[in-house]
């Protein structure tokens, strides 16, 4: 399909341009994990999470438009993730005092984005008229119900912050930090996999097997609605654990991989996409969604682990494979460079167009497909252009709250 040669011959062009190959020799990139480097690759990959988003919508599926990325998108927030780790430890054993103004150089950056997001959406709310109950408009204004459920990213990141700030402060031995942080971040997982995508456990026995049962219950009880329903909260966050690890041992990381790298890189191919077929089998004949299945919540809990597990194996070795094939090949260019800037901002803006054109793709309760799928490429240029201008509007916005704030 034409849509589906379009959006990936481009992205292969914005992976080409201003690539910096180190060639097939004894040469490395010696500045593969730079600012300017992992910039652009997060500008890369927010693109891939924008069309991962846009994917996932029905219409997308059905007619198989962009089929490559309604399952791959998590991969590509672990870079994300990986980036925050590895920034995290590398600017304290570098930067004297680091911890004295962590608060203030990275807490309040993401508290204070979070809730001018939180007024856009709710003004957003209003001007659609959407219906929400009172308590339910209350606790999204807290952030304790997200009123954008793309955020969820924000409140998983300040959680390791904060959690990270606490460990590495006081405790030296880093083995134990590092094993507290880890068990952080496997808690977080823990949640979900034993609270599921709804409040199961808040009423009777299979409450809602009835039919409209989500319609006669309260609203917290609805499909991720609180936090942590929901894989993607927990399924690459993994990574951010592989930077921290990465920015701890990098010279012995990069010395090892520089020895025989291409048959390390092989087998890293090997193992990257022998956990990417486990994950997807996973996935596919257990799943994550076992709710209506009829099993018992033991075994349902049992299942979303296994589950988890296979996805966080994907989610290291992926990781790991880009930033070693970083080594020889990155890309630096005026697209990636341009995302890499605005990701958070694209990131946080992009339900709204999401949303706001749905009516091009679906009406009266079912997707729509006009010839040519015409519908669909006006929606994805229209997605696209409306979110980098949200994005635009949203990160002038935060700027003016900070500097108010005397940031």
């Amino acid at each position: 399909m034409y849509i589906n040669w379009f959006v990936y011959a481009a992205l292969i062009i914005v992976l080409l341009w201003g690539a910096h190959f180190a060639g097939f020799g004894t040469r490395f990139n010696e500045d593969f994990l730079s600012l300017k480097a992992t910039r652009s690759l997060r500008g890369f990959s927010t693109l891939c999470i924008l069309l991962h988003h846009i994917s996932q919508e029905v219409t997308f599926r059905q007619s198989k438009t962009l089929s490559l990325f309604p399952n791959i998108g998590y991969l590509f927030v672990g870079i994300f993730f990986f980036c925050s780790g590895y920034g995290l430890l590398k600017s304290l054993y570098i930067k004297p005092d680091y911890l004295k103004t962590f608060f203030k150089k990275r807490v309040l950056h993401m508290v204070v984005p979070f809730y001018v997001m939180t007024v856009i959406y709710a003004i957003y709310k209003v001007s659609t008229h959407a219906e929400m109950p009172v308590s339910r408009w209350i606790l999204s204004f807290t952030g304790l119900v997200l009123i954008n459920n793309q955020a969820w990213y924000v409140i998983v990141l300040l959680s390791f912050y904060i959690a990270f700030y606490f460990i590495f402060k006081n405790i030296k031995h880093k083995g134990l930090a590092f094993s507290l942080m880890l068990l952080v971040i496997l808690a977080e997982g823990a949640v979900f996999v034993g609270g599921g995508h709804f409040a199961w456990w808040a009423g009777k026995t299979k409450w809602w097997y009835a039919p409209f049962a989500f319609q006669k219950e309260p609203w917290w009880k609805s499909l991720d609605t609180l936090w942590f329903q929901g894989e993607w909260w927990v399924n690459s966050s993994i990574a951010f654990f592989v930077g921290l690890l990465f920015a701890h041992w990098e010279d012995r990381i990069v010395s090892f991989f520089k020895k025989w790298y291409w048959l390390k890189l092989a087998a890293l191919v090997v193992l990257t996409a022998a956990f990417m077929c486990l994950s997807f089998y996973c996935q596919g004949k257990i799943s994550y969604w076992g709710e209506w299945s009829g099993k018992a919540p033991a075994a349902l809990i049992f299942d979303r682990a296994v589950c988890y597990a296979s996805q966080i194996s994907q989610v290291v070795f992926f990781t790991l494979f880009v930033f070693i094939l970083m080594m020889k090949l990155y890309t630096v260019n005026p697209v990636t460079n341009f995302f890499g800037n605005l990701s958070l901002e694209a990131y946080l803006m992009q339900l709204i167009p999401v949303t706001l054109f749905r009516f091009l793709i679906f009406a009266d309760g079912k997707p729509v497909f006009k010839e040519n799928y015409t519908n669909l490429a006006a929606y994805l240029l229209l997605v696209m252009a409306t979110t980098i201008a949200f994005a635009l509007l949203y990160k002038a916005t935060n700027k003016v709250v900070l500097k108010a704030l005397g940031e």
